[in-house]
Protein backbone atom coordinates (compact mmCIF):
# COMPACT_ATOMS: atom_id res chain seq x y z
CA UNK A 1 0.00 0.00 0.00
CA UNK A 2 1.10 3.57 -0.58
CA UNK A 3 1.84 6.12 2.12
CA UNK A 4 -1.48 7.75 1.23
CA UNK A 5 -3.22 4.75 2.77
CA UNK A 6 -2.42 6.18 6.20
CA UNK A 7 -4.57 9.20 5.42
CA UNK A 8 -7.75 7.17 5.27
CA UNK A 9 -10.16 7.22 8.17
CA UNK A 10 -9.89 4.14 10.41
CA UNK A 11 -11.07 1.04 8.57
CA UNK A 12 -14.09 -0.94 9.78
CA UNK A 13 -13.47 -4.45 8.41
CA UNK A 14 -16.15 -5.80 10.77
CA UNK A 15 -18.77 -4.37 8.39
CA UNK A 16 -17.56 -6.76 5.65
CA UNK A 17 -16.23 -9.86 7.45
CA UNK A 18 -16.93 -12.44 4.71
CA UNK A 19 -15.13 -10.37 2.11
CA UNK A 20 -12.25 -9.80 4.55
CA UNK A 21 -11.65 -13.53 4.89
CA UNK A 22 -11.25 -13.85 1.12
CA UNK A 23 -9.35 -10.60 0.50
CA UNK A 24 -6.56 -10.06 3.01
CA UNK A 25 -4.87 -7.24 1.09
CA UNK A 26 -1.95 -9.36 -0.14
CA UNK A 27 -0.85 -10.08 -3.69
CA UNK A 28 -2.07 -13.66 -3.26
CA UNK A 29 -5.60 -12.25 -3.35
CA UNK A 30 -5.26 -12.10 -7.13
CA UNK A 31 -5.99 -15.83 -7.09
CA UNK A 32 -9.36 -15.33 -5.40
CA UNK A 33 -12.40 -16.10 -7.53
CA UNK A 34 -14.35 -12.92 -8.46
CA UNK A 35 -17.66 -14.78 -8.10
CA UNK A 36 -16.83 -15.75 -4.49
CA UNK A 37 -15.81 -12.16 -3.72
CA UNK A 38 -18.98 -10.86 -5.37
CA UNK A 39 -21.19 -13.11 -3.26
CA UNK A 40 -19.28 -12.27 -0.09
CA UNK A 41 -19.64 -8.54 -0.74
CA UNK A 42 -23.40 -8.73 -1.33
CA UNK A 43 -23.92 -10.90 1.72
CA UNK A 44 -21.85 -8.52 3.85
CA UNK A 45 -23.70 -5.42 2.69
CA UNK A 46 -27.07 -7.10 3.15
CA UNK A 47 -26.19 -8.41 6.61
CA UNK A 48 -25.07 -4.92 7.63
CA UNK A 49 -28.42 -3.50 6.39
CA UNK A 50 -26.38 -1.14 4.24
CA UNK A 51 -27.78 0.71 1.24
CA UNK A 52 -24.70 1.19 -0.95
CA UNK A 53 -21.36 -0.35 -1.81
CA UNK A 54 -18.50 1.67 -3.32
CA UNK A 55 -15.26 0.55 -4.95
CA UNK A 56 -13.05 3.64 -5.20
CA UNK A 57 -9.76 3.52 -7.15
CA UNK A 58 -6.66 5.21 -5.74
CA UNK A 59 -3.02 5.31 -6.85
CA UNK A 60 -2.16 1.66 -6.21
CA UNK A 61 -5.20 0.20 -4.48
CA UNK A 62 -8.99 0.18 -4.28
CA UNK A 63 -10.88 1.27 -1.21
CA UNK A 64 -14.01 -0.70 -0.36
CA UNK A 65 -16.65 1.48 1.28
CA UNK A 66 -20.09 0.64 2.68
CA UNK A 67 -22.89 3.13 3.32
CA UNK A 68 -24.83 2.18 6.43
CA UNK A 69 -27.63 4.35 7.82
CA UNK A 70 -26.53 7.19 5.56
CA UNK A 71 -22.86 7.24 6.68
CA UNK A 72 -20.05 5.98 4.45
CA UNK A 73 -17.44 3.70 6.10
CA UNK A 74 -14.10 2.54 4.70
CA UNK A 75 -13.80 -1.20 5.32
CA UNK A 76 -10.85 -2.59 3.31
CA UNK A 77 -7.95 -1.53 1.12
CA UNK A 78 -7.19 -4.07 -1.62
CA UNK A 79 -4.59 -4.26 -4.43
CA UNK A 80 -5.56 -2.35 -7.57
CA UNK A 81 -5.42 -5.50 -9.70
CA UNK A 82 -7.90 -7.28 -7.44
CA UNK A 83 -10.16 -4.24 -7.34
CA UNK A 84 -10.19 -4.12 -11.14
CA UNK A 85 -11.18 -7.81 -11.32
CA UNK A 86 -14.07 -7.27 -8.90
CA UNK A 87 -15.23 -4.16 -10.78
CA UNK A 88 -15.13 -6.04 -14.10
CA UNK A 89 -17.09 -8.93 -12.60
CA UNK A 90 -19.84 -6.56 -11.48
CA UNK A 91 -19.88 -4.95 -14.92
CA UNK A 92 -20.20 -8.30 -16.71
CA UNK A 93 -23.00 -9.37 -14.33
CA UNK A 94 -24.83 -6.12 -15.18
CA UNK A 95 -24.33 -6.62 -18.96
CA UNK A 96 -21.94 -3.68 -19.16
CA UNK A 97 -18.79 -3.45 -21.29
CA UNK A 98 -15.96 -4.83 -19.08
CA UNK A 99 -13.28 -2.74 -20.77
CA UNK A 100 -12.17 0.50 -19.01
CA UNK A 101 -15.08 2.94 -19.00
CA UNK A 102 -14.93 5.96 -21.29
CA UNK A 103 -18.19 7.42 -19.98
CA UNK A 104 -20.61 6.74 -17.09
CA UNK A 105 -22.61 3.53 -17.48
CA UNK A 106 -25.56 2.07 -15.59
CA UNK A 107 -26.92 -1.46 -15.32
CA UNK A 108 -28.88 -3.84 -13.10
CA UNK A 109 -28.26 -7.16 -11.39
CA UNK A 110 -31.05 -9.26 -9.85
CA UNK A 111 -29.47 -11.22 -7.02
CA UNK A 112 -31.40 -14.08 -5.40
CA UNK A 113 -30.75 -13.84 -1.71
CA UNK A 114 -32.51 -16.52 0.31
CA UNK A 115 -36.25 -16.17 -0.09
CA UNK A 116 -36.14 -12.77 -1.78
CA UNK A 117 -34.50 -11.05 -4.73
CA UNK A 118 -32.40 -7.94 -4.23
CA UNK A 119 -31.93 -5.52 -7.11
CA UNK A 120 -28.45 -4.08 -7.53
CA UNK A 121 -28.30 -0.78 -9.42
CA UNK A 122 -24.79 -0.49 -10.84
CA UNK A 123 -23.17 2.81 -11.80
CA UNK A 124 -19.66 2.85 -13.25
CA UNK A 125 -17.70 5.96 -14.17
CA UNK A 126 -14.11 6.61 -15.29
CA UNK A 127 -11.70 8.39 -12.95
CA UNK A 128 -7.98 9.10 -13.07
CA UNK A 129 -7.30 6.03 -10.90
CA UNK A 130 -9.52 3.64 -12.83
CA UNK A 131 -13.20 2.73 -12.93
CA UNK A 132 -15.20 3.87 -9.90
CA UNK A 133 -18.11 1.59 -9.09
CA UNK A 134 -21.18 2.41 -7.02
CA UNK A 135 -23.80 -0.22 -6.21
CA UNK A 136 -27.19 0.71 -4.74
CA UNK A 137 -28.95 -2.23 -3.07
CA UNK A 138 -32.70 -2.08 -3.50
CA UNK A 139 -34.20 -4.47 -0.98
CA UNK A 140 -38.04 -4.53 -0.91
CA UNK A 141 -38.08 -5.23 2.83
CA UNK A 142 -36.26 -1.95 3.52
CA UNK A 143 -38.75 0.33 1.81
CA UNK A 144 -42.15 -1.28 2.23
CA UNK A 145 -42.97 0.43 5.51
CA UNK A 146 -46.35 1.33 6.92
CA UNK A 147 -47.18 4.89 7.96
CA UNK A 148 -46.80 3.82 11.60
CA UNK A 149 -43.14 2.88 11.05
CA UNK A 150 -41.94 6.16 9.58
CA UNK A 151 -41.37 8.04 12.85
CA UNK A 152 -44.34 10.42 12.73
CA UNK A 153 -45.56 11.75 16.05
CA UNK A 154 -49.25 11.44 16.89
CA UNK A 155 -50.43 14.87 15.67
CA UNK A 156 -48.48 14.56 12.41
CA UNK A 157 -49.96 11.12 11.79
CA UNK A 158 -53.44 12.49 12.48
CA UNK A 159 -52.97 15.22 9.85
CA UNK A 160 -52.03 12.63 7.22
CA UNK A 161 -54.84 10.24 8.19
CA UNK A 162 -57.32 13.13 8.00
CA UNK A 163 -56.10 13.95 4.47
CA UNK A 164 -56.39 10.30 3.43
CA UNK A 165 -59.91 10.22 4.86
CA UNK A 166 -60.97 13.24 2.80
CA UNK A 167 -58.40 12.95 0.07
CA UNK A 168 -58.08 15.83 -2.38
CA UNK A 169 -55.59 18.23 -3.91
CA UNK A 170 -51.85 17.88 -3.71
CA UNK A 171 -49.60 16.21 -1.12
CA UNK A 172 -45.87 16.98 -1.32
CA UNK A 173 -42.99 15.27 0.50
CA UNK A 174 -39.94 17.53 0.64
CA UNK A 175 -36.34 17.29 1.71
CA UNK A 176 -32.83 16.83 0.29
CA UNK A 177 -31.56 13.75 -1.56
CA UNK A 178 -31.42 10.73 0.74
CA UNK A 179 -33.94 12.02 3.26
CA UNK A 180 -36.40 9.12 2.80
CA UNK A 181 -38.95 10.86 0.59
CA UNK A 182 -39.51 7.81 -1.63
CA UNK A 183 -40.09 5.58 1.40
CA UNK A 184 -42.78 7.95 2.66
CA UNK A 185 -44.49 8.10 -0.73
CA UNK A 186 -44.46 4.31 -1.00
CA UNK A 187 -45.99 4.05 2.47
CA UNK A 188 -48.74 6.42 1.31
CA UNK A 189 -49.34 4.33 -1.82
CA UNK A 190 -49.54 1.21 0.33
CA UNK A 191 -52.36 2.88 2.27
CA UNK A 192 -54.16 4.05 -0.86
CA UNK A 193 -53.92 0.88 -2.95
CA UNK A 194 -56.41 -0.93 -0.74
CA UNK A 195 -59.15 1.44 -1.93
CA UNK A 196 -61.31 0.90 -4.99
CA UNK A 197 -59.35 3.45 -6.95
CA UNK A 198 -56.94 3.54 -9.89
CA UNK A 199 -53.36 4.55 -9.00
CA UNK A 200 -50.69 5.46 -11.56
CA UNK A 201 -47.10 6.42 -10.78
CA UNK A 202 -44.41 8.07 -12.89
CA UNK A 203 -40.93 7.35 -11.53
CA UNK A 204 -37.26 7.65 -12.44
CA UNK A 205 -36.37 4.93 -11.79
CA UNK A 206 -39.08 2.50 -10.68
CA UNK A 207 -37.20 1.05 -7.71
CA UNK A 208 -39.84 -1.27 -6.24
CA UNK A 209 -42.93 -2.82 -7.69
CA UNK A 210 -46.20 -2.31 -5.83
CA UNK A 211 -49.03 -4.74 -6.38
CA UNK A 212 -52.21 -3.05 -7.60
CA UNK A 213 -50.40 0.08 -8.82
CA UNK A 214 -49.61 0.91 -12.46
CA UNK A 215 -46.00 2.16 -12.43
CA UNK A 216 -44.34 3.92 -15.34
CA UNK A 217 -40.63 4.48 -15.97
CA UNK A 218 -39.60 7.76 -17.59
CA UNK A 219 -37.05 7.57 -20.39
CA UNK A 220 -35.24 10.50 -21.98
CA UNK A 221 -34.27 8.27 -24.93
CA UNK A 222 -37.94 7.70 -25.75
CA UNK A 223 -38.86 11.31 -24.89
CA UNK A 224 -41.08 9.93 -22.13
CA UNK A 225 -40.44 12.64 -19.56
CA UNK A 226 -42.36 13.45 -16.39
CA UNK A 227 -44.17 16.25 -18.22
CA UNK A 228 -45.06 14.12 -21.27
CA UNK A 229 -46.13 11.20 -19.13
CA UNK A 230 -48.43 13.36 -17.01
CA UNK A 231 -50.16 14.73 -20.07
CA UNK A 232 -50.82 11.27 -21.47
CA UNK A 233 -51.80 9.30 -18.36
CA UNK A 234 -54.83 11.48 -17.71
CA UNK A 235 -56.47 9.47 -20.52
CA UNK A 236 -56.00 6.37 -18.33
CA UNK A 237 -58.55 7.85 -15.92
CA UNK A 238 -56.47 7.49 -12.72
CA UNK A 239 -57.87 8.58 -9.36
CA UNK A 240 -54.48 9.06 -7.72
CA UNK A 241 -51.25 10.08 -9.45
CA UNK A 242 -47.79 9.81 -7.92
CA UNK A 243 -44.98 11.73 -9.60
CA UNK A 244 -41.53 10.70 -8.41
CA UNK A 245 -40.21 14.26 -8.44
CA UNK A 246 -41.25 17.73 -9.54
CA UNK A 247 -37.79 18.64 -10.81
CA UNK A 248 -38.38 21.51 -13.23
CA UNK A 249 -40.98 23.99 -14.44
CA UNK A 250 -42.21 21.56 -17.12
CA UNK A 251 -42.95 18.67 -14.78
CA UNK A 252 -44.36 21.05 -12.15
CA UNK A 253 -46.69 22.71 -14.63
CA UNK A 254 -47.92 19.32 -15.89
CA UNK A 255 -48.44 18.11 -12.31
CA UNK A 256 -50.49 21.17 -11.43
CA UNK A 257 -52.59 20.78 -14.56
CA UNK A 258 -53.35 17.21 -13.50
CA UNK A 259 -54.30 18.38 -10.03
CA UNK A 260 -56.56 21.04 -11.54
CA UNK A 261 -58.58 18.32 -13.27
CA UNK A 262 -59.56 16.99 -9.84
CA UNK A 263 -56.98 14.21 -9.61
CA UNK A 264 -55.18 13.60 -6.33
CA UNK A 265 -51.46 14.21 -6.77
CA UNK A 266 -48.56 12.98 -4.64
CA UNK A 267 -45.01 14.04 -5.39
CA UNK A 268 -41.64 15.12 -4.00
CA UNK A 269 -39.78 18.39 -4.16
CA UNK A 270 -36.43 19.67 -2.93
CA UNK A 271 -36.92 22.11 -0.05
CA UNK A 272 -35.25 22.58 3.34
CA UNK A 273 -38.56 22.55 5.22
CA UNK A 274 -42.33 22.58 4.70
CA UNK A 275 -42.71 26.36 4.34
CA UNK A 276 -39.81 26.47 1.88
CA UNK A 277 -41.96 24.54 -0.61
CA UNK A 278 -43.80 27.79 -1.37
CA UNK A 279 -40.59 29.42 -2.60
CA UNK A 280 -39.68 26.29 -4.59
CA UNK A 281 -43.04 26.30 -6.37
CA UNK A 282 -42.80 30.05 -7.01
CA UNK A 283 -39.39 29.49 -8.60
CA UNK A 284 -41.03 27.05 -11.01
CA UNK A 285 -43.50 29.75 -12.06
CA UNK A 286 -46.47 28.69 -9.93
CA UNK A 287 -48.67 31.58 -8.78
CA UNK A 288 -49.69 31.93 -5.13
CA UNK A 289 -53.39 31.55 -5.96
CA UNK A 290 -52.61 28.23 -7.67
CA UNK A 291 -50.69 27.02 -4.62
CA UNK A 292 -53.52 28.06 -2.31
CA UNK A 293 -56.08 26.29 -4.49
CA UNK A 294 -54.32 22.93 -4.80
CA UNK A 295 -51.75 22.40 -2.04
CA UNK A 296 -53.31 20.54 0.88
CA UNK A 297 -50.49 18.90 2.81
CA UNK A 298 -46.69 19.12 2.99
CA UNK A 299 -44.42 16.71 4.86
CA UNK A 300 -40.81 17.85 5.23
CA UNK A 301 -38.43 15.20 6.49
CA UNK A 302 -34.90 14.11 7.32
CA UNK A 303 -33.41 10.82 8.46
CA UNK A 304 -31.43 10.55 11.70
CA UNK A 305 -29.44 7.59 12.95
CA UNK A 306 -30.66 5.97 16.15
CA UNK A 307 -28.14 5.08 18.85
CA UNK A 308 -27.38 1.38 19.22
CA UNK A 309 -29.26 0.06 22.25
CA UNK A 310 -26.42 -2.31 23.15
CA UNK A 311 -23.77 0.37 23.59
CA UNK A 312 -25.56 3.69 24.18
CA UNK A 313 -24.30 5.49 27.24
CA UNK A 314 -25.22 8.63 29.12
CA UNK A 315 -22.49 11.24 29.35
CA UNK A 316 -22.01 14.98 29.95
CA UNK A 317 -22.98 17.17 27.02
CA UNK A 318 -19.93 17.86 24.81
CA UNK A 319 -18.88 21.48 24.54
CA UNK A 320 -19.27 21.55 20.74
CA UNK A 321 -22.84 20.27 21.07
CA UNK A 322 -23.57 22.71 23.88
CA UNK A 323 -22.38 25.64 21.78
CA UNK A 324 -24.53 24.52 18.86
CA UNK A 325 -27.66 24.02 20.98
CA UNK A 326 -27.24 27.51 22.43
CA UNK A 327 -26.86 28.95 18.92
CA UNK A 328 -30.26 27.54 17.89
CA UNK A 329 -31.94 28.67 21.08
CA UNK A 330 -32.29 25.29 22.80
CA UNK A 331 -31.73 24.24 26.38
CA UNK A 332 -28.45 22.53 27.19
CA UNK A 333 -29.05 19.45 29.36
CA UNK A 334 -26.23 18.34 31.61
CA UNK A 335 -26.27 14.79 30.29
CA UNK A 336 -27.39 13.17 27.04
CA UNK A 337 -26.94 9.81 25.33
CA UNK A 338 -24.01 9.24 22.98
CA UNK A 339 -22.98 6.25 20.80
CA UNK A 340 -19.96 4.18 21.75
CA UNK A 341 -19.61 1.28 19.29
CA UNK A 342 -19.83 -2.46 19.87
CA UNK A 343 -20.01 -5.78 18.01
CA UNK A 344 -23.80 -5.49 17.60
CA UNK A 345 -23.53 -2.29 15.53
CA UNK A 346 -20.22 -3.10 13.83
CA UNK A 347 -18.40 -0.50 15.90
CA UNK A 348 -20.46 2.35 14.39
CA UNK A 349 -22.44 3.26 17.51
CA UNK A 350 -25.69 3.66 15.60
CA UNK A 351 -28.17 1.05 14.38
CA UNK A 352 -30.97 1.98 12.01
CA UNK A 353 -32.56 5.30 11.16
CA UNK A 354 -35.85 6.99 11.81
CA UNK A 355 -37.53 10.03 10.33
CA UNK A 356 -38.03 13.48 11.75
CA UNK A 357 -40.95 15.36 10.23
CA UNK A 358 -42.60 18.72 9.86
CA UNK A 359 -46.17 18.18 8.65
CA UNK A 360 -47.98 21.29 7.45
CA UNK A 361 -51.71 21.02 6.78
CA UNK A 362 -52.86 24.12 4.94
CA UNK A 363 -56.05 25.41 6.53
CA UNK A 364 -58.14 28.31 5.22
CA UNK A 365 -56.12 30.88 7.19
CA UNK A 366 -52.87 29.67 5.60
CA UNK A 367 -54.40 29.83 2.13
CA UNK A 368 -55.75 33.31 2.75
CA UNK A 369 -52.29 34.38 3.93
CA UNK A 370 -50.73 33.01 0.73
CA UNK A 371 -52.99 35.23 -1.35
CA UNK A 372 -51.28 38.21 0.32
CA UNK A 373 -47.94 37.04 -1.18
CA UNK A 374 -45.81 36.87 2.00
CA UNK A 375 -42.08 36.24 1.70
CA UNK A 376 -40.73 32.93 3.00
CA UNK A 377 -39.37 34.26 6.30
CA UNK A 378 -42.59 36.09 7.16
CA UNK A 379 -44.62 33.00 6.32
CA UNK A 380 -42.37 30.74 8.41
CA UNK A 381 -42.56 33.14 11.37
CA UNK A 382 -46.35 33.17 11.16
CA UNK A 383 -46.50 29.37 11.01
CA UNK A 384 -44.38 29.13 14.16
CA UNK A 385 -46.70 31.59 15.91
CA UNK A 386 -49.64 29.44 14.85
CA UNK A 387 -47.99 26.41 16.42
CA UNK A 388 -46.39 24.52 13.51
CA UNK A 389 -43.57 22.39 15.04
CA UNK A 390 -40.29 22.53 13.12
CA UNK A 391 -37.94 19.76 12.04
CA UNK A 392 -35.66 20.82 14.87
CA UNK A 393 -38.53 20.35 17.34
CA UNK A 394 -38.95 16.78 16.09
CA UNK A 395 -35.21 16.09 16.31
CA UNK A 396 -35.04 17.66 19.78
CA UNK A 397 -37.71 15.25 21.02
CA UNK A 398 -35.68 12.27 19.75
CA UNK A 399 -32.58 13.56 21.51
CA UNK A 400 -34.43 14.05 24.80
CA UNK A 401 -35.79 10.51 24.65
CA UNK A 402 -32.29 9.13 24.07
CA UNK A 403 -33.06 7.74 20.60
CA UNK A 404 -30.41 9.87 18.90
CA UNK A 405 -27.51 12.11 19.89
CA UNK A 406 -27.04 15.90 19.67
CA UNK A 407 -24.04 15.21 17.43
CA UNK A 408 -26.30 13.46 14.92
CA UNK A 409 -28.84 16.30 14.95
CA UNK A 410 -26.07 18.87 14.51
CA UNK A 411 -24.84 17.00 11.42
CA UNK A 412 -28.16 17.66 9.68
CA UNK A 413 -27.36 21.36 9.31
CA UNK A 414 -30.05 24.01 8.89
CA UNK A 415 -33.48 22.56 9.72
CA UNK A 416 -35.37 25.73 8.89
CA UNK A 417 -36.17 26.63 12.49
Amino acid sequence: MSENSERFRPLKPELAPRFGKLATGSKEDEKAEPEALFQALIEDVTSASASDLHLDPEADHYCLRIRKDGALHDTHLIPASLGERIVNHFKVMADLDPTPALRPMEGWIDYDFGERTINLRITCAPSIGGDKLSIRLLDPKNIRRSMQELGLIRKQSEHIKAWIGDIQGMFLVVGPVGSGKTTTLYAMLDELRHRERSIVTIEDPVEYRIEGVAQMQVSSRRDFTFANALKSILRLDPDYIMVGEMRDSGSTDAALNAAMTGKVLLSTLHSKDAVGVITALRNYGVEDYEIAAMLELVAAQRLVRTICEDCKHEAPLKQIDKTWLESVGRETPEKVFYPQGCDACGGVGYSGRTGIFEVWKLEEREKELLLKHPDEQSLRKQMREWGLPSLLDSAWSLMQSGETSPTEIRSLGNLGD
